[in-house]
């Protein structure tokens, strides 16, 4: 129910003595002025403060967006800075009629993979198989020393075995084969890489790899190794290059500048006709149950090597900590301390004015009460 003020009411006022209502007329018309200048004081403090809180808002607003921008586009440049692992990969392969797995040891020594380019797990090499012939590449793979070494059963005319991977212990290519043509999600980036010509992404899917003790969430990165004629011109495609990347290694690579004291960082892919899936997300179990203002939650697109996923991005309570969110409750304080100050002159002066009329009318009764002393 909504406070009113009983002396406002028609019903008070109309029970209320006459006394009572003389005293309250009395009253007010001493100090109108007083409260005429109260009222008038106090309607630009809250119209000043209520644009300070807007003006705030607009600024944190502001700040929260610049944030997300930077941070989104440091976050892409860092992702693109790792492409030049599989372009300089392919070259390596390009420039020869065949890498043993001694030379594959001594490039992958000098590339310097951990330091230049975190976000993978492993980089390594597919191999163009016909399916004619399988069972010869099977046999001279367990010659190798992987005597269980098996293709799966495909429904494409080559297999794209996986023979040459680095850091060896992330995948035992060798006791369990890892055939790209198995992997529907691998399937559409490779045929996309050879039409662009660029890295592409595959789909989120689950590997075994070490030292995890359970499949985790990964994508593959492909890029075409091409056969050249004498003319230098490409021939065909002998295989692909293959980077692996765990996707929570791959988010924390990409938000190790970002300001994640400030934000939380939350990335979903929605594949046609499934539903939203999240990919990574920095907000734990305590973070969710925190109140989060819808204006300062932002969603972005994201894009990754062909695949553009959504980037949401929330503000955290540290974000608020450098807003000048006080402001608005100065500037309403100062208007209220000038208001009373206001008013507490202006009721002087009436209080004032009013003692004066008081003993102005009591020195003229008392002359009147002395001329009339002095007559008699």
């Amino acid at each position: 129910m909504r406070f009113k003020w009983p002396i406002l009411t028609p019903v008070f006022w109309a029970a209320m003595s006459p006394a009572r209502k003389s005293i309250i007329g009395n009253h007010l018309r001493q100090f109108w002025a007083a409260y005429l200048v109260l009222v008038i004081a106090l309607a630009p403090a809250f119209i000043v403060s209520s644009r300070v809180k807007a003006t705030v808002h607009e600024h944190d607003l502001a700040r929260f967006r610049s944030l997300v921008r930077d941070n989104r586009r440091d976050m892409e440049q860092l992702a693109r800075q790792h492409f030049p692992a599989l372009r300089e990969t392919r070259g390596f392969f390009e420039a020869s009629e065949e890498v043993l797995p001694a030379e594959w040891d001594r490039y992958f020594a000098s590339m310097d993979l951990g330091l230049r380019f975190p976000a993978f797990n492993a980089i390594g090499f597919a191999q163009l198989v016909p399916v004619a012939e399988k069972a010869s590449f099977q046999k001279l793979q367990q010659a190798q020393g992987a005597p269980s070494f098996k293709l799966p059963e495909i429904q494409t005319d080559h297999h794209y075995p996986l023979v040459l991977l680095s850091p060896e212990q992330t995948f035992p290519i060798h006791e369990q084969a890892l055939d790209l043509a198995a992997l529907p999600e691998v399937q559409s980036a490779m045929q996309l890489s050879v039409q662009s010509n660029r890295p592409e992404a595959s789909a989120p899917l689950k590997l075994a790899l070490k030292p995890a003790d359970r499949p985790v969430t990964c994508v593959l990165m492909v890029l075409p190794v091409y056969k050249h004629n004498r003319a230098g011109e490409r021939e065909k495609v002998i295989g692909f290059v293959v980077g692996i990347m765990e996707l929570n290694r791959l988010f924390t690579v990409l938000l190790e500048n970002a300001r994640r004291d400030l934000l939380h960082f939350t990335f979903t892919e929605e594949a046609p006709g499934q539903p939203r899936q999240t990919l990574y997300t920095s907000v734990s179990a305590t973070d969710s149950l925190l109140p989060v203002d819808p204006a300062f939650s932002e969603e972005r697109p994201f894009s990754f090597a062909g695949h553009t996923w959504t980037m949401r991005v929330e503000a955290k309570p540290a974000f608020f900590a450098n807003s000048e969110s006080y402001l608005p409750r100065l500037s309403l304080v100062g208007g209220l301390l000038i208001s009373a100050a206001l008013f507490g002159i202006t009721w002087s002066q009436a209080r004032a004015r009013a003692l004066a009329e008081r003993l102005s009318g009591s020195l003229a009764e008392s002359e009147e009460r002395f001329r009339l002393v002095n007559r008699a």
